[in-house]
């Protein structure tokens, strides 16, 4: 299957079905380049969170690999 480039706002998919946004991150605590930007102005949770894990207020710390998923973020 060849790969298809679509230039558009990650944060607002179109077409049919239920959609995922997938947003990867590093561990050193940087948030607020890049694609990250249009997610924190939609979704604000993710990045609460990760700021917090990064200033060690979360409960538990965050594993290679790990992963936060919600149903529903809008």
């Amino acid at each position: 299957m060849p790969i298809r480039y679509v230039e558009a706002d990650a944060t607002q998919p179109t077409g049919e079905g239920r959609k995922i946004l997938v947003h990867v991150c590093n561990d050193i605590g940087a948030w607020g380049r890049g694609s990250v930007l249009g997610l924190s102005q939609r979704f604000p949770e993710p990045e609460r969170r990760y700021k917090a894990w990064a200033a060690g207020q979360a409960r538990r710390a965050i594993q290679t690999g790990a992963g936060a998923v919600r149903d529903r973020l809008a």
